[in-house]
């Protein structure tokens, strides 16, 4: 199905009831290209054969909406290329068997094409354990990685939850994940690289065993981590809450990590990073190698709880020449 007329309207009735199929592994599902304002909503797109192409592509468009759209079992649920302000509220993908790489977004700027201004509000991705490849719930990539709102979206059973990666250094801004929930990963709960400017704030994220760092933040600046929860769950004897990898003039405040081996974590090139009013917890059985473990240099850290005690960090912390840190 392909759209290249402005101001159209595709609807079913009864949110995600209407259903259109195919039975082709490589068709796209819908295809919107070249369209000024569109809404598509109440629709499910659903490929019988568990494709390796795109449910719904939009390419070289602007102002199209999603309301309660749903992309089954296709290699890309819903696949942006130069489109700017789209939105989708409602929407889901989803995918229940099959291998390969499946994405449930992605926002594709390869081509240096931006996607600007686009918003993923009250959504989910969730992948099946039938599926047997590897899975991302949102992957955004490429040149022009800026304006991505990610708020109230959710993620089950899969490799890695929200992937952010800019392809040509620190250029790329304005990326904000709120208000998610990241359940039973695989891989990583979100995962920002090479960026200028990024919040993750009030989220909740809890691996499956075999998941690597909730929260991995590489080679960017600027970004806040606030708010979230961070639980190590079945994984706590290898799971990291926050990484910084190469990371700068970040902040990381008001956490709550739960049973995680290291809780946050910098290496020795990260820098002038603020950690404060982290609350940091164990259980009993589940003890963490180092709570906080900071290399790097001119690191703030203060105020933060490890199970109810001042801060504690490991022996490599403590050598820093330039650390500020305030008990």
């Amino acid at each position: 199905m392909l759209f290249r007329s402005n101001a159209i309207t595709l609807g079913g009735d009864n949110l995600r009831a209407s259903i259109i199929s195919t039975s082709s592994s490589s068709a796209t599902m819908l295809s919107i290209t070249g369209v000024d304002t569109a809404v598509v909503k109440n629709l499910t797109f659903l490929r019988t054969s568990y494709g390796t192409n795109y449910g719904v592509s939009i390419t070289n468009s602007a102002n199209v909406t999603f309301e309660y759209v749903g992309s089954d079992n296709n290699g890309s649920g819903f696949y942006l290329n130069n489109a700017a302000n789209t939105q989708f509220y409602g929407c889901r993908a989803y995918r229940d068997a099959g291998s390969g790489t499946f994405y449930g977004w992605f926002l594709d700027s390869q081509n240096t094409l931006p996607n600007p201004s686009t918003c993923i509000v009250n959504s989910s991705t969730n992948v099946q354990p039938g599926f047997g490849g590897t899975s991302y719930g949102i992957y955004v990539y490429g040149t022009q990685v800026k304006d991505v709102f990610i708020r109230n979206w959710e993620f089950a059973t899969g490799t890695n939850g929200i992937w952010v990666e800019s392809t040509v250094g620190t250029n790329n801004f304005d990326v904000e994940i709120s208000d998610c929930v990241i359940d039973t990963f695989y891989g990583e709960g979100i995962v920002l690289k090479t960026l200028a400017g990024a919040s993750v704030l009030g989220c909740w994220i809890n691996p499956a065993v075999g998941a690597t760092n909730s929260i991995r933040i590489q080679a960017s600046r600027n970004v806040n981590v606030t708010g979230n929860q961070l639980f190590g769950g079945p994984n706590y004897a290898s799971q990291i809450g926050v990484r910084f990898i190469g990371t700068l003039s970040s902040t990381v405040t008001g956490n709550a990590c739960q049973n995680n081996i290291v809780s946050i974590a910098a290496d020795s090139t990260s820098g002038v990073n603020t950690i404060t009013g982290n609350s940091i917890y164990n259980a009993s059985g589940q003890a963490a190698s180092s709570q906080i473990q900071i290399a790097g240099y001119r690191h703030t850290i203060s105020s933060n709880a490890c199970d109810g005690r001042s801060e504690e960090h490991t022996s490599e912390l403590q050598s820093l020449r330039h650390l500020v840190c305030r008990l």
